[in-house]
């Protein structure tokens, strides 16, 4: 989501602005500053949102080979590139001899509230979840713009699964407002390809879904 003015990079309020870090020009509200999550804290939050997600039917996301870290934006840059203003979460690969010593790493920006935090996580676990399933095919997404749409559309369903479960126990305005952009949003992977895969899943179910996802068959 971009913006000509300034607005708080975790829940997008004009108001009451910090400036939480000089070399990306990125601002924080107080209230999101407030709640912000940090690697001392986030564990709660961690277990709400695989709750979430096993309620939904991923139930075989693998933590004990997951870490989860808390970067600034310059680290997300650094780690992701010139395409990093895009994306406020990252999962990776750290080794793989075999999958016996197969790990991933999460990387989640900092300063995000609560909300902001448990649907990024949803989006990253998604992520974390296709590549134990050796659904995600790095090669393929890095030359195969369809599939990385694909990719990023169906991980984007745990970040609205989360959404609507939180904005359904609190009646968070902020939840909704994640929720209200992710029918909007006009990036081709992150918008277009994610609505197109909920649709599809309004369709045949949410089982039918993920075993499409697990034999690699989601269609656009």
């Amino acid at each position: 989501m971009a913006f000509e003015h300034k607005y708080c990079d975790s829940c997008w309020s004009p108001y009451n602005l910090q400036k939480v870090e000089e070399e990306t020009d990125r601002y924080i509200c107080e209230t999101c500053l407030k709640h912000e999550v940090n690697e001392a804290n986030m564990m709660p939050i961690l277990r709400r949102v695989l709750v979430y997600l096993e309620a939904f039917g991923f139930d075989d996301i693998q933590m004990d080979s997951i870490t989860i870290h808390i970067i600034s934006k310059s680290e997300m840059q650094m780690k992701y590139g010139s395409a990093a203003g895009l994306h406020c979460g990252y999962s990776t690969i750290c080794n793989e001899k075999g999958r016996a010593d197969f790990h991933q790493d999460i990387y989640i920006l900092e300063h995000y509230n609560e909300i902001r935090f448990a649907g990024t996580l949803a989006h990253e676990l998604i992520h974390a979840w296709q590549l134990e399933q050796n659904i995600t095919d790095f090669n393929m997404y890095n030359e195969d713009d369809t599939y990385r749409k694909k990719c990023e559309g169906f991980a984007n369903i745990g970040a609205y699964i989360v959404y609507k479960q939180i904005y359904k126990e609190t009646k968070s305005d902020i939840a909704k407002r994640y929720i209200e952009q992710m029918k909007v949003e006009t990036d081709e992977a992150y918008g277009v390809a994610f609505r197109k895969i909920w649709e599809r899943c309004k369709k045949v179910g949410r089982h039918q879904i993920i075993k499409e996802a697990r034999m690699n068959k989601i269609q656009l």
